[in-house]
């Protein structure tokens, strides 16, 4: 049986993310109440039945380490395959020039080496979706592809810092060209970060280029498109790239919607999580909670508004949130005003405090931080 063996890059740094990765790589950042971003691609492999699984991490690991652990919530506490913590490339974390460098492939190669799988599927970790990665599987085969490129169809113009990918309909969604951001383009394929690959022809790639491990998989990729069967698989579904602190908050204000909802967590493929058992929502009397996310071990007695809430949260009497990002632990004094506030886990705001960001620039308080 052909599977696949997947391969989760966290050993980057893309945009500007200000104090909320100053202690964690964009990987461990938390997302809408419960999840850390590195949930989504861990488990969309895994829903692609992906057993043996490795994580290539930054110098900031230790909140991917604490958050995944074994890998038990994912199942991939095996004594066969499992998950496999794979150090990354050790010229720093605030270099770097893509997302997966052929360094980071080289330093763990054996890991390749000894897989009995034939196929790869290699994410990144900065962006939202929810895919079927067998039906990539089988796309790649049926074609007889060496590499499917993932993209999704925007309407406007991508971020300066994304690839879009330029496919020839006519000859099975074949790939003509990895480009930069073309302006004033208004249809455009990003890439999606994630890659399925065949494991020799990446084994190959490893040992052509080692004498310019600097280079991305997808640099690589670009450069052999005359030699290589590439080809594109469109993905109609949510997808939200999270670049900067601002596609942070439109991403988490997007958890407030239906059906973004519905489509990345009720489809019949789960977003797995670490595990926390903790009481339901502790409502006061005048709590009041509009078009938000409140996680389980909270307690409300204040307002609450299109907002996003982590467990364990306490938000006090009085106080009035608005657009705004609570994490973990975190506590709201009495009567004070947020909005576009971004709360880190274990910081406090004292009683009457008043905070307004905007959406272009919330305001964050960091953990432990006092206000």
């Amino acid at each position: 049986m052909k599977r696949l063996i997947g391969l989760v890059s966290a050993n980057y740094s893309v945009g500007d993310f200000s104090l909320l990765t100053s202690q964690r790589p964009i990987a461990s950042i938390p997302f809408g109440g419960r999840y850390r971003l590195i949930d989504f691609p861990l488990s969309n492999m895994v829903n692609a039945n992906v057993t043996t699984l490795g994580v290539i991490t930054p110098h900031l690991y230790r909140s991917i380490l604490d958050h995944i652990g074994n890998g038990k919530p994912w199942n991939l506490s095996r004594k066969s395959g499992g998950l496999f913590i794979l150090p990354g490339s050790t010229y720093g974390f605030d270099a770097r020039r893509g997302k997966v460098t052929i360094k980071d492939i080289i330093g763990n190669n054996q890991f390749l080496e000894r897989a009995k799988e034939d196929y790869v599927v290699i994410s990144a970790t900065n962006k939202i979706f929810n895919i079927d990665y067998l039906d990539v599987l089988e796309k790649h085969i049926k074609n007889n592809a060496s590499v499917t490129l993932c993209y999704k169809k925007v309407l406007g113009e991508v971020a300066k810092d994304e690839y879009v990918v330029l496919v020839d309909a006519d000859i099975n969604n074949s790939i003509k060209d990895v480009i930069k951001l073309k302006k004033n383009k208004k249809d455009q394929n990003m890439y999606m970060d994630t890659l399925i690959i065949n494991k020799d022809l990446l084994l190959h790639i490893i040992e052509w280029y080692k004498d310019q491990s600097y280079l991305d998989i997808l640099d690589v990729i670009k450069e052999n498109l005359n030699h290589i069967g590439a080809i594109g698989y469109e993905f109609k579904g949510y997808v939200k790239s999270i670049n900067n602190v601002y596609d942070y908050m439109k991403a988490s204000n997007d958890m407030i919607d239906g059906d973004v909802i519905e489509e990345l967590f009720m489809n019949g493929r789960m977003i797995y999580t670490k595990v926390h058992d903790s009481h339901p929502v502790r409502y006061g009397k005048d709590a009041d909670v509009r078009q938000s996310i409140v996680a389980t071990g909270t307690t409300v007695y204040g307002k609450v508004r299109n907002s996003v809430v982590f467990r364990d949260a306490y938000i006090s009497e009085g106080s009035d949130i608005k657009n705004s990002v609570i994490m973990q632990k975190a506590t709201v004094g009495k009567n004070v005003h947020l909005e576009n506030v971004i709360l880190e886990k274990n910081a406090f705001i004292t009683d009457g405090q008043t905070l307004i960001g905007t959406e272009t620039k919330p305001i964050i308080i960091t953990r432990y931080q006092y206000k």
